[in-house]
């Protein structure tokens, strides 16, 4: 199921969408944000593609001009995951994708009260010329009082 409380408040829209931002040091930072270069950095993997790609910094901002309201209205965000690769050949090189992720319905029985989908999210991104689709759901999130 869906995350459906962040710091006392209902999760809406805006609230999914800061915890994404997370600690990138930009105005759409919640409360509290270390004001980093970037949202998170993976320290351990669910999944071998995690694994495979140390080092990653994941780079969440709102996509669009009007930022703020775009958020505040469920809007777009944009996501650039940076990750070191091992090539064939040894050597150890930078890359990055460039993801939209946008608001996504779920299944009612996953959905919050109020029928809300707040913090459900499809990441899309073109990845050597095939369209590459990926669900992403917020599940848990600090309070910024050390309490998750």
């Amino acid at each position: 199921p869906l995350m459906q409380q962040w710091r006392g408040k209902p999760l809406d829209a805006k609230a999914a969408a800061k915890i994404f931002v997370g600690h990138l040091d930009h105005a759409a930072a919640p409360e509290g944000s270390q004001k980093l270069p970037w949202s998170w950095k993976i320290v351990c993997g669910a999944n071998p593609a995690y694994d495979a790609f140390p080092q990653q910094h994941q780079i969440f901002y709102p996509a669009g001009a009007g930022e703020s309201d775009e958020m505040a209205q469920g809007g777009s965000l944009w996501y650039d995951p940076v990750f070191l690769v091992e090539t064939v050949d040894g050597r150890k090189v930078w890359c990055k994708r460039h993801y939209r992720c946008t608001p996504r319905r779920v299944a009612p029985e996953l959905r919050a009260p109020g029928d809300s989908s707040a913090g459900a999210w499809t990441l899309s991104t073109l990845d050597n010329g095939i369209v590459s689709l990926e669900v992403c759901v917020c599940v848990c999130g600090c309070n910024g009082n050390g309490n998750n």
